[in-house]
């Protein structure tokens, strides 16, 4: 369940990529800290949908058939509030496969990145995605 009451499946979409988004703009200095999960699922009342970050790059993980079918929009609005360079998918998880789900590791948006570098309380690391 994403939407209630009035509201329509794409409002509440970018409501609330937008409220987990400005949340933890609130909580890190992205010249401290650019590896961080923008959208931590039922957390952010978006069950089934995972969002990290890594610096430019977004990785996107779905466990739920409803958030499958809406995928497209997914990645529109987290362009849309984001601005990544690229949004990865690496759905692999044991969740995905009770519901029936394939495992898919694809580019979403933007260029295939294999590594990024990130910064995590001002320490860099390069990270194998």
């Amino acid at each position: 369940m994403i939407a209630y009451g009035e509201e329509t499946l794409e409002e509440a979409l970018t409501s609330r990529i937008a409220a987990a988004a400005s949340l933890r703009r609130r909580w890190f200095d992205p010249l401290q800290t650019n590896a961080i999960r923008w959208i931590n699922a039922e957390g952010d009342g978006l069950p089934g949908l995972i969002v990290d970050g890594y610096g430019e790059v977004l990785v996107v993980q779905i466990a739920h058939p409803g958030m499958e079918r809406i995928k497209p929009l997914i990645v529109e609005r987290l362009v849309q509030e984001l601005r990544p360079k690229t949004i990865l998918e690496k759905s692999t998880s044991f969740l995905r496969k009770k519901e029936g789900l394939q495992e898919v590791r694809a580019v979403l948006y933007g260029e295939a990145v294999e590594e990024v570098e990130v910064i995590e309380n001002g320490l860099r690391y390069s990270v194998d995605l």
